[in-house]
């Protein structure tokens, strides 16, 4: 009786649980029924929606996507792509309806195979009507296109802007540097002609046109510039021309350096000297002069500004100042150069503010067209080629790459300072070679901290205690006695090409009242 018992309620509990999974397995059928149903509420209203694409229908459009279930691909099987799309002509916008509810918007341009289509962006980062106006900008430019002479001018433009921001990182001068060389390959090419058709044959041409007329060196920073224009045409104009990349990177050969191979002697520099003293143009005599003593690029001499002294009456130092962000430095490494005026260099100054003695212009060396600007570079260069001895040069003319061969070259001024400071530390201080080419280095401007590049972080002596200035100081000295040494010897008639050490200044060329001292010494 027990057993039949036991048996009886086991047939209960499995009766019971057979419900239990029969009802499980209908309301799971009913589940899927109904997500089945949902699904295809969501894609007949996908597909129900007709263009134009609001911001609203995009974001229903979003939402049924992402309602659609797929299946598992089979093991071993790709994933399949199972997004939808949307187009609308008129808008000339894909929509790509991603999985993830994100939706993508294309350039789209029926009618139009060859017209490149770009993502423009997704219902994140824009809105439709956004999208859209950027696709017609793009299918205006890819049609119609921008000339290459717009593109060029708002690649200028962009650098403009750079500069204005940050004076450190660009400097006016390179800005008109590029805008030169981007220049003369549209001119090449043809300012009218369409970016985008614009192929790789003919910039080939450009080059080799440039090359014959203009040498490599020039022609291969013309390509650098050209490479950067059409990267910013790229990056933003979206302009896309990859006719420059399809060049290969040595067809323009990489520059020969071409440092300034000319040198001049005492000999030299003491015929320019006299010439000079009877010179009638007193402001370039005066320019030429200082460039001669303090070593300076006739950039920095003709941009020497009044301010840049320290004293107008009785100056003592000229200190050209650094680049920062709202303001543009004036040396070519773009930092602090202070120089400790030699009496020769404030006779000089005071000499040429006398010009103006009411009202002092901007700047020290004016033109006399318009005092308000500076001395014009050609003017001063031509005046100095003129003035230069013609056996100024001791070195062969063949030796010249490109600079100097025009004539002679102010780098013989600033030179020459360098070799007098090496020879008179050297011979009479006992300096090594090195050590003595490391020590010019302060009259010319460069940093010379090579071996200690981050030391000039901590290193706070030129702040405090003008100690740069005050080192180069005594090489300007240097410098100034070996040169007026050279112009004495030379009005007594003598040969002088290498000065005798130590270095003697003549008592009727000393200036101003120090005449106790006649022998250089340091």
């Amino acid at each position: 009786m027990k057993k039949t018992k036991n048996k009886l309620k086991k047939n209960k509990i499995s009766i019971i649980l057979d419900k239990i999974k029969k009802l499980s397995k209908i309301t799971s059928e009913n589940e899927s029924e109904k997500q089945s149903e949902s699904e295809c509420i969501s894609k007949s209203k996908f597909d129900s929606f007709k263009p134009p694409y609001s911001d609203k229908d995009i974001l229903i459009l979003s939402e049924c996507a992402a309602a659609i279930k797929y299946p598992e691909p089979e093991p071993g099987q790709p994933k399949k792509d199972y997004r939808k799309s949307k187009y609308c002509s008129k808008s000339k916008l894909r929509f790509i309806f991603n999985l993830n509810g994100i939706v993508q918007f294309y350039a789209y341009y029926p009618g139009h195979r060859k017209l490149k289509k770009p993502l423009l962006g997704n219902n994140k980062t824009m809105t439709v009507a956004e999208a859209a106006t950027l696709s017609a900008i793009i299918f205006d430019n890819q049609m119609y296109g921008q000339t290459l002479g717009e593109v060029a001018e708002k690649f200028i433009e962009s650098l403009s802007m750079k500069h204005e921001n940050d004076k450190r990182v660009i400097s006016k001068k390179t800005i008109k540097t590029y805008s030169s060389q981007i220049n003369a390959f549209v001119n090449v090419i043809g300012s009218s002609a369409k970016f985008l058709d614009i192929s790789q044959e003919e910039i080939k041409s450009a080059f080799d046109k440039l090359y014959e007329e203009k040498k490599a060196n020039y022609t291969y920073d013309v390509s650098n510039r050209v490479k950067s224009l059409f990267a910013f045409a790229s990056e933003k104009l979206n302009l896309k021309n990859k006719s420059i990349n399809e060049i290969r990177t040595n067809y323009i050969p990489a520059p020969i350096k071409s440092t300034f191979n000319g040198y001049t002697d005492g000999e030299g520099i003491s015929k320019l000297m006299y010439r000079l003293e009877e010179e009638p143009n007193t402001q370039k005599k005066n320019a030429v002069l200082l460039m001669a003593f303090t070593a300076v690029r006739p950039v920095n001499i003709i941009e020497l500004k009044t301010s840049y002294l320290d004293n107008l009456k009785n100056p003592k130092y000229i200190t050209y100042p650094k680049s920062t962000m709202t303001k543009e430095g004036a040396m070519k490494n773009k930092g602090q150069f202070k120089i400790k005026l030699t009496l020769q260099m404030t006779k000089i100054i005071k000499n040429q503010l006398s010009l103006h003695p009411d009202k002092p212009n901007e700047y020290l060396f004016f033109s006399f067209k318009d005092c308000a600007k500076a001395m014009p570079y050609n003017s001063l260069r031509e005046y100095f080629m003129l003035i230069c001895p013609n056996d100024i040069y001791k070195s062969s003319l063949e030796d010249l790459y490109v600079k100097g061969t025009a004539g002679p070259c102010f780098t013989l001024l600033r030179q020459h300072a360098k070799t007098n400071v090496v020879r008179y530390l050297v011979k009479e201080e006992g300096y090594s070679l090195s050590n003595a080419q490391i020590e010019s280095k302060l009259i010319l401007g460069h940093t010379g901290r090579e071996h200690d590049r981050s030391g000039e972080h901590y290193d706070k002596n030129d702040e405090l205690y003008d100690l740069r200035a005050e080192t180069a100081y005594k090489y300007f000295l240097i410098n100034e006695a070996i040169i007026l040494q050279g112009l004495d010897a030379f009005k007594k008639g003598k040969r002088i090409i290498e000065p005798e050490l130590p270095i003697k200044l003549p008592e009727h060329l000393i200036p101003f009242t120090q005449k106790e001292c006649t022998t250089l010494r340091i």
